[in-house]
């Protein structure tokens, strides 16, 4: 199903529910509503990722997002003063939406990064009482930067021998019926439900306007 034909599914499904009228939506509109439809798809489906692991249900949903799932080698990272023994590797250019996976590259030894909130650095850096070593390197995710932070044992000395294995879901092209029409996005199969989400979302808010219309 093509941009094309979930219009039509849009404008069908909203005939059929709708006692009133809907003719005149306009494609700017069906476009709107079909680009919150496959935000809030992409957004529910993130969230299963993140727990599924190696599940069914992980895989399933990894189906679901395969075409916005990225894989790419950063490159060129640059040292980072606030904290010790540290590097950033820069997002800019990059059409990042969520964090999936990452591992740094260092002289050819790689090593699985975790992701952390920044309330919880302080366990990861050390002090007179605290010694981490780290299994997993942590990632502090920030404005367009991945922050990797290093124990003792990592060697942040060669940048230019420093890597960052990314794994990423994209941003998703907007849904734009005047110039893209035949463009595919998601996986086919994805592609009712969300149009049954876009036809939910536009009679809510026809019958809302209705209503104070009336």
């Amino acid at each position: 199903m093509n941009i094309k034909q979930m219009h039509t599914g849009v404008r069908l499904g909203v005939q059929k529910i709708d006692s009133f009228d809907n003719d005149d939506l306009l494609p700017q509109e069906i476009d709107y509503y079909l680009n919150n439809s496959i935000t809030a798809f992409i957004k529910e489906q993130y969230s299963g990722l993140k727990d599924s692991n190696t599940s069914l249900q992980g895989q399933f949903v990894n189906e679901n997002l395969r075409h916005l799932i990225v894989n790419i080698e950063l490159e060129n990272p640059t040292k980072v003063d606030i904290f010790p023994n540290s590097v950033r590797f820069s997002l800019e250019g990059l059409d990042y939406e969520y964090y999936l996976f990452s591992q740094t590259n260092i002289k050819g030894v790689k090593k699985v990064n975790i992701p952390i909130q920044p309330t919880g650095i302080s366990h990861y850096l050390k002090s007179k009482t605290n010694n981490p070593l780290f299994r997993k390197l942590p990632v502090i995710i920030s404005g367009d930067y991945l922050t990797i932070l290093g124990d003792d044992e990592t060697d942040f000395t060669s940048l230019n021998e420093t890597k960052l294995d990314l794994i990423y879901i994209k941003t998703p092209t907007q849904v734009d019926f005047l110039y893209n029409k035949d463009a595919d996005f998601l996986p086919p199969h994805t592609h009712k439900q969300i149009v049954d989400h876009t036809v939910n979302q536009l009679l809510e808010d026809l019958q809302f306007r209705q209503k104070g219309q009336q």
